[in-house]
């Protein structure tokens, strides 16, 4: 998001009324430094009811109103203390409520004297008060006070009011209580210091108050003094009357603020002097309620201030905002009540410049005299604190949970297709726009496009956020322009989607709400895209400073959300950054993330699992004549100055339809700490441009390291830039500053009035950015407005999405296009006959292959191990419809005793010419041969290396990961065993697991098997080899394989030949220090994920429900007009109930 200062000035929550009318002639405010009270206050006490010499038959005690609003006393009490600081504070509870400017009467304990009783009470109670010593709380709560010193019952109370010689009050007690006097508050604003706050007089119960201390007590009305609001606004943007103290300053009261830690009034003068430049407005700050209203005749007196709202971190001395003239420390003397006010100026299409700011070449405009005519700041500085008038404003900027929106003044400046005002140019802030603050404090909850019908009205000031605005005592009704968010447009099936999304600060505490929100804009706003790059993601416990940098529970609750709402299940890749050392939030470890559906689109993951990605940045080399990365997903040069404070880029090789894909998710350096753009220096100073060029440039050059490799590479840099399409970091990026441009910024190809992806203080501008290599051809593109226009925003960006035709178009034979898998695949059905089966008693389960018998004309499989049951081997009928056809084959050793799971874990099956079984165990791991009758005949040569580790001196296998997978060439001439996994020495010393080693066994005339070589194969990171089968006598299908919690079971077919001219690699130690150049090479041919669905349902998680645990895979045969291949899948259920025993059946069009 881009950063605003944390809001803590003095203006925040602005909220103006016109208040009605208020008693009182002479006010005394209270002095700026003082934080008062405002609301319900104790405003009068009275405790010599029934004493000698007493009117009034009852003590009582009296509440007044000083807010805005009607406030609900029910729970509420007052409750009376002795003087003394022991003791026990005694209560009286209230009920109903208390109208603003009204009275509370408590009738309390009564005398025996006394002639007068009280008017009706409200509330009633029975304490008897001390007439002359005591103190009196105002809580919100019924329980007794237990505080026994004036700070803590200050903190437990809303009001207190200690008199005569107590021990707990505001300040100091106040004085002259007696059997005759209660104490009163006066009209002037509440100090907190009871002493100043109240004054002695007769008993006024329901009744404005007698006592009055104001100006000491003077009955002399002031006269106006010499000087006049013009004279202290002056024609400078600081008061040349600047810390000078005036007297006796005539206005009338145009709006009062009531709420937040600015309060005061504004006040204007109505006989103004002929220059433009001068003001004849001005603020007089009170810190608390002020007792005048709208329409009162005012006399003020106090010292001038030229007042700098400062942000976090801000200081006076380097501010860069502007200054409200306002009075501070006042006394008001009210002349007289109910006075027209100051007719507003009107402002239309022309009344303000079309220039925003001078440029100054960053000089401080507070220096030069004001030019209404200049610039817009002028004129709005020349009417600072005037009623002004704007009709029928259009919103261009929604409101904020601060109540705050923006309108247009200029209709027609800069207009969006959407109805709000674009930023054209560096330093071209639309004159046009202006803050609008409800006077109520109201939030209309308006969006852009919406109008403000008629007029809205009020006085002029200024805030750090979005510079001048309208205090608005008058708001016009909301007509709404009925906006709609955008639906993009679904890519086409070849097409491959991608799209980027600034989650703003999205953690795992965030409400449920914000998650099914952000997943309904992915899932039907965005359509689903096939990757999304996502910045903001917090990590697991959000921004508590914990140390904690994992995300993963931040995306498992988005991706879950998300497949809620009927998306796909997403899958992620991210790098955790170092903690506290990628900005943003303090604690929360924001960073980019990748969302990918693995039925589309795959991952490649590249680099070794022990290699630091946090640290290690990831380059570009040339293999095989491609572009790759070596680390993937992987970042930018993550330890360069460019990226200090900053998110690091993060980089994925994806695969579509066969192709490479890169993609670049960024999140640069925040705006925050650059000058103010409504501020005094112009044209401001971008202090952060520097480093976001830094980072421009470090992405740009790794684009070109792509190019390098691939000039038609296909690459896209997506993501929040924090910067505008127009910026030097974008020419830089984009490389059209040097004239040799290697990326396409897609927001510039939309028309001008469409280059818009963030609405920032009501100027709709570009943050966010998708760009693309020539490579990517003519992709198309839409940014999707679905939070920066409206109200109630689930993150202040907007997504925006691109589309681009990637890979070759798959094989989609004639009536078969919805059934497609991959690049030369598609689903032909599926069967769970054989789920959970029994045969004669005995449960089938657990088979982890699949292989043709030609003996029985049917199919058989093996059961992998299932505890101490003996191994068997099932046959099975047709896979398409299958069924079991015989009791299963136990397996024996040559003196009969079975073999078990224990003992063997039979993962790999192939039949003889001679209908002999060859079935390869991983528990050693061995290959094996049994005759017919499942006696072992013989074995064949595994070498030592490939015993488990630990089970042998020169073993190097992973238990569970050796001989997975068996098969035979149609010629019966050749056995290829697959290892699931690689061996140790194999892996390389950053984790890279890659290279898996296939044995290839041949026979000799006499029958006998021998290893003729040994070939490599590399899997894909994180892949597996379950199976392979030959659909030629030197071709071959591999099954590679993965699974995650997020998304279940991944498994992909790849056609590989030419295994008789590989290299031999037996003699080869370590094949991850040969780089893959030996290794065999491969042919995508299905990715199963991506298969339709077909109907099928799963037990567990599966991004596609299609897919099981698939371990074994034949081929069928090969039919149809194009000869496609059949190839059958068997899944391994594990014997678990999660798990299902299916058979997938596809075609597939092999090389």
């Amino acid at each position: 998001m881009r950063l605003h200062a944390t809001r803590v000035w003095r203006g925040a929550a602005v909220g103006v009324a016109a208040l009605g009318m208020l008693s009182g002639s002479l006010v005394a405010t209270a002095a700026a430094e003082a934080t008062p009270s405002s609301g319900v206050l104790i405003n009068e006490v009275y405790g010599g009811g029934g004493n000698s010499g007493s009117t009034y038959t009852n003590d009582f005690i009296e509440l007044t109103n000083r807010g805005t609003t009607a406030v609900d006393l029910s729970g509420w009490s007052v409750q009376y203390h002795s003087k003394s600081a022991t003791g026990t504070w005694q209560v009286t509870p209230l009920t109903g409520s208390l109208a603003p400017g009204g009275f509370y009467l408590v009738g309390e304990a009564k005398g025996t004297g006394g002639t007068t009783p009280l008017p009706a009470t409200d509330a009633s109670g029975s304490i008897a008060l001390s007439a002359t010593d005591g103190s009196v709380a105002l809580v919100q709560g019924t329980t007794a006070l237990t505080c026994a010193d004036s700070s803590s019952c200050l903190a437990a109370s809303v009001d207190l009011v200690g008199f005569g010689a107590a021990a707990l009050a505001e300040g100091s007690p106040a004085t002259g209580a007696s059997n005759s006097a209660s104490v009163q508050r006066t009209s002037a604003a509440d100090t907190d210091d009871n002493k100043t706050d109240f004054a002695a007089g007769a008993p006024t119960p329901a009744a404005a108050n007698a006592a009055d201390g104001g100006d000491g007590g003077s009955t002399t009305p002031p006269t106006p003094g010499a000087t006049r609001i013009h004279d202290i606004q002056g024609t400078s943007f600081v008061s040349p009357l600047d810390g000078q103290k005036v007297t006796d300053v005539p206005g009338v009261v145009t709006g009062v603020r009531t709420s937040g830690s600015s309060r005061g009034f504004w006040v204007q003068d109505p006989e103004p002097d002929s220059n433009p430049a001068t003001s004849e407005g001005v603020f007089v700050y009170t810190g608390s309620a002020p007792s005048v209203t709208a329409g009162d005749s005012v006399l003020f007196s106090g010292t001038v201030k030229d007042y700098y709202p400062l942000g976090s971190g801000d200081t006076l001395s380097q501010t860069s905002n502007l200054s409200v003239t306002e009075i501070e420390s006042p006394s008001v003397y009210t002349v007289s009540h109910g006075n027209p006010l100051p007719a507003p100026i009107v402002i239309g299409a022309d009344t303000v410049p079309d220039t925003y700011a001078p440029d100054l070449n960053g000089g401080n405009i507070e220096s030069t005299p004001i030019t209404p005519s200049r610039s817009a700041l002028d004129y709005y500085e020349s009417v600072e604190g005037m009623r002004v008038e704007v009709d029928d404003a259009r919103v261009v900027g929604p409101s904020d949970a601060y109540g705050e929106q923006y309108v247009t003044t200029k209709p027609d400046q800069n207009v969006s297709y959407r109805g709000g005002t674009l930023l054209t140019g560096e330093n071209q802030t639309p004159s046009g726009r202006l803050e609008v603050v409800p006077a109520d404090g109201s939030n209309p909850n308006v969006t852009v496009g919406d109008v403000f019908a008629g007029a809205t009205v009020g006085p002029i000031d200024y805030s750090l956020y979005g510079g001048y605005l309208i205090a608005a005592t008058q708001l016009g009704s909301v007509k709404a322009g009925g906006l709609a968010p955008v639906v993009a447009k679904k890519a086409a099936d070849d097409q491959l989607s991608v799209a980027t999304y600034n989650v703003e600060n999205l953690a795992p505490s965030d409400a449920a709400d914000k998650y099914s929100r952000l997943a309904q804009g992915v899932v039907t706003n965005l359509a689903s895209p096939d990757i999304v790059a996502l910045e903001e993601v917090q990590d697991n416990d959000g921004a508590t400073d914990s140390g904690t940098v994992a995300s993963d529970q931040t995306l498992a609750k988005l991706t879950a959300a998300i497949h809620a709402a009927g998306g796909p299940l997403y899958d992620w890749r991210e790098i955790d950054p170092v903690n506290d050392e990628d900005g943003g939030q303090p604690g929360g470890n924001i960073r980019v993330a990748f969302l990918f559906d693995p039925t589309r689109v795959s991952f490649v993951d590249r680099g070794g699992s022990s290699v630091d990605r946090s640290t290690t940045g990831t380059a570009v080399e040339k293999v095989k004549g491609e572009p790759q990365l070596t680390l993937s997903p992987g970042r930018i040069d993550p330890t360069s100055d460019a990226w200090q404070d900053s998110r690091k880029p993060l980089v994925g090789e994806f695969s579509f339809r066969g192709q490479d894909v890169f993609v670049i998710g960024n999140h640069f350096d925040s705006k925050l700490g650059d000058q103010n753009a409504d501020g005094r220096y112009q044209y401001p100073e971008q202090s952060s441009a520097a480093q976001r060029k830094q980072q421009a440039t470090e992405v740009h050059d790794f684009v070109a390291s792509v190019l390098k490799a691939d000039k038609k590479a296909k690459v896209i840099v997506a993501g929040d830039l924090n910067d505008y399409q127009f910026s030097p970091a974008l020419q830089t990026l984009t490389g059209a500053a040097t004239g040799k441009p290697i990326l396409t910024d897609l927001i510039t190809t939309l028309p001008k009035n469409q280059q818009y992806t963030y609405v920032y203080d009501g100027i709709s501008e570009v943050l966010d950015h998708i760009l693309v290599t020539p490579g990517v051809g003519k992709p198309d593109y839409q940014v999707v407005h679905v939070n920066s226009e409206f109200a109630n925003q689930v993150s202040d960006h907007d997504p925006q999405e691109v589309a681009i035709t990637a890979g070759a178009k798959p094989w989609t034979p004639a009536g078969h296009a919805n059934q497609v898998c991959g690049p030369d695949a598609i689903a032909v059905g599926y069967s769970d006959a054989l789920d959970k089966a029994t045969y004669n008693g005995t449960e089938l389960g657990g088979l982890s292959s699949l292989a043709r018998d030609p003996k029985s004309g049917g199919w058989v499989s093996a059961v992998d191990n299932h505890a101490s049951d003996p191994a068997r081997i099932w046959f099975l009928s047709d896979p398409s419809h299958p069924t079991i056809t015989r009791d299963p084959l136990v397996l024996k050793r040559a003196d009969g005793t079975p073999y078990n799971g224990v003992d063997s874990d039979n993962e790999g099956l192939a039949v003889l010419p001679n209908g002999d079984f060859v079935v390869s165990s991983e528990t050693e791991p061995s290959i094996r041969i049994f005759g017919r009758d499942g006696i072992q005949k013989a074995s064949l040569p595994v070498p030592d290396r490939f015993a488990v580790t630990g089970t042998t001196a020169l073993g190097q296998a992973t238990s569970n990961a050796t001989l997975e997978g068996l098969t035979i060439t149609p010629n019966g001439k050749t056995i290829v065993a697959a290892m699931e996994g690689a061996l140790s020495g194999d892996v390389s010393s950053d984790g890279d697991a890659t290279a898996h080693r296939l044995l290839v066994y041949t026979q000799d005339r006499h029958g006998a098997w021998s290893l003729k070589k040994q070939v490599e194969y590399r899997t894909e990171p994180g892949m597996r080899i379950p199976e392979i089968t030959a659909y030629g006598n030197d071709k071959f299908v591999v099954e590679e394989a993965a699974w995650s919690a997020a998304i279940g079971n991944s498994v992909k077919l790849y056609a590989v030949k030419g295994l008789t001219d590989a290299h031999d690699v037996s003699s080869v130690a370590n094949l991850a220090a040969a780089s893959g150049r030996l290794a065999v090479k491969k042919s995508l041919a299905a990715d199963v994920v991506q298969c339709p669905t077909l109907g099928a349902t799963a037990k567990e998680a599966q991004a596609n429900p299609l897919l099981d645990n698939f371990e074994g895979i034949a081929v069928t045969g090969t039919h149809g007009p194009n000869h496609s291949t059949g190839i059958a899948l068997i899944s391994d259920d594990n014997f678990s109930a999660s798990q299902t025993t299916r058979i997938l059946t596809l075609d597939a069009r092999l090389p």
